[in-house]
């Protein structure tokens, strides 16, 4: 007990250590020297009691109108970017996701801090967002929450309830992708269990490989009051190709009787999800490994089931490629034939190599942007000492019915965009910017 108590009183003695300096340092220098003087091995616990303090106390936050940038021009017609920054989000996450429910935005971090703002007060001066107590720790524990640090992968709104995807730890060391959903109240939400896989992949399994990464989590709408989840194949590629576990898989899920079913198979990392119901179809944005990204389209079908190829056919390599010999064993199970359509898979709608590090896609509203084709942004990650043609931008993209690209158009914005979301009521993209901690928001010059 006495050996408790004194864990609590050094715990309480760093948070309040902590507490300090983030009241009182807004000097760079300061903060530099205090990050030279916290040891090494300390960093990993000091990033934990800030993350505490952030779930239990700070409730309001104030995203100050950073810049205002010309982004787009399109038939004449001019796009602005407006960004909202708090470094915060940079702590807390950095990945963070964004939905919208009537008049109100919400953002969740990959920590599993929710925040919400009423858009019908937002000035267009700063961007307040409020904290919505919820259950969450209590569904996970504060020593979960700690250890998977970025364990939710994504929100999406359906009528009045949120729905999160994220990575749940089933057993000791064995995870999948799961969902939790809550009624709306911006008071405080509680959520509840949804839906979860009946397996788990194990960090130490007989494949010899895991990634945590990997772990899909992309949500959209369906029809007939269904929703879409992307589940990756947490770098056990081969379950990509089995029907008879849910990985490496897009499925739809019965928002009442909680049925799945495969809509596509042969995936190994959906970040980014779309249904347009107009034209029912399914758009999806995936990692590759070494190149290989893929842009895929699915005109969806009930009566079949789209197989897009992974882990047999991939444009791109296994990490290190051919030459490598510790990829001997995985071009036998892995092979990643060029060909898909060879090989009985569907082609990519379109695939990047070298890798732009897709996140999210968006069909566009011919509100937003009047075109008499399709059209659709495609977001990307990426890093600032490493950024490549195609990373780090807004990547726009126009399509006839034939599913042929006839307009590419690529805008760098030297952020990594983790999530964008249109909103009809306000015709407006609003966008998560984890580079720099922003909220986005674009809209057309007035």
């Amino acid at each position: 007990m006495q050996k408790n108590k004194s864990k609590i009183i050094i715990i309480l003695g760093i948070i309040l250590g902590f507490l300090f300096i983030l009241g009182v340092s807004n000097k760079d220098t300061f903060k530099k020297n205090v990050k030279n003087i916290v040891p090494q091995s300390i960093k990993p616990l000091a990033k934990k009691l800030i993350l505490f303090y952030n779930h239990k106390i700070r409730r309001n936050l104030l995203l100050v109108k950073n810049e205002k940038i010309e982004f787009i021009t399109i038939s004449d017609k001019k796009y602005s970017l407006t960004k909202f920054k708090n470094k915060l989000f940079k702590t807390n996450g950095p990945k963070s996701y964004i939905a919208i429910h009537d008049n109100h935005l919400f953002l969740i971090t990959g920590t599993g801090i929710l925040f919400s703002t009423d858009l019908n007060k937002f000035d267009n001066k700063n961007l307040k967002l409020s904290n919505v107590r919820n259950n969450l720790n209590e569904l996970f524990g504060y020593k979960y929450m700690s250890k998977n640090n970025y364990f939710v992968t994504g929100i999406h709104v359906h009528k009045n309830e949120i729905y999160l995807s994220f990575t749940k730890e089933v057993n000791k060391n064995c995870f999948n992708t799961s969902i939790i959903r809550a009624k709306i109240n911006i008071t405080r939400m509680l959520f509840e269990e949804f839906f979860t896989p009946n397996e788990c992949i194990n960090t130490v399994n007989d494949y010899g490989e895991f990634n945590l990464g990997n772990a899909g989590g992309a949500l959209s709408n369906f029809v007939d009051n269904k929703i879409l989840l992307s589940i990756g194949d947490y770098g056990y590629r081969t379950h990509a190709q089995n029907k008879k576990n849910n990985f490496g898989k897009i499925l739809s899920i019965d928002l009442d009787s909680k049925k799945t079913k495969i809509v596509s198979l042969g995936h190994r990392n959906v970040q980014g999800l779309n249904y347009d119901y107009e034209n029912n179809l399914i758009l999806s944005s995936e990692h590759g490994p070494q190149g290989g990204d893929e842009i895929n389209i699915n005109k969806y079908n009930i009566n079949s089931i789209k197989n897009f190829g992974w882990p047999v056919s991939s444009y791109g390599e296994h990490y290190g490629g051919k030459n490598d010999p510790k990829n001997k064993k995985k071009y036998i199970s892995a092979p990643l034939n060029k060909s898909h359509e060879k090989f009985g898979f569907n082609e990519p709608f379109k695939n990047f190599t070298p890798s732009i590090a897709p996140s999210r896609i968006l069909f566009l509203d011919k509100d937003f942007i009047n075109n008499k084709n399709k059209q659709f942004f495609l977001s990307t990650l990426g890093y600032p000492s490493k950024i490549k043609q195609g990373h780090m931008s807004i990547h726009y993209i126009v399509f006839n019915n034939n599913l042929k690209i006839i307009d590419h158009e690529i805008y760098p914005i030297k952020e990594r965009t983790r999530d964008m979301i249109y909103s009809k009521k306000y015709n407006k993209v609003f966008f998560f910017f984890e580079s720099s901690g922003s909220i986005g928001i674009l809209e057309q010059n007035k």
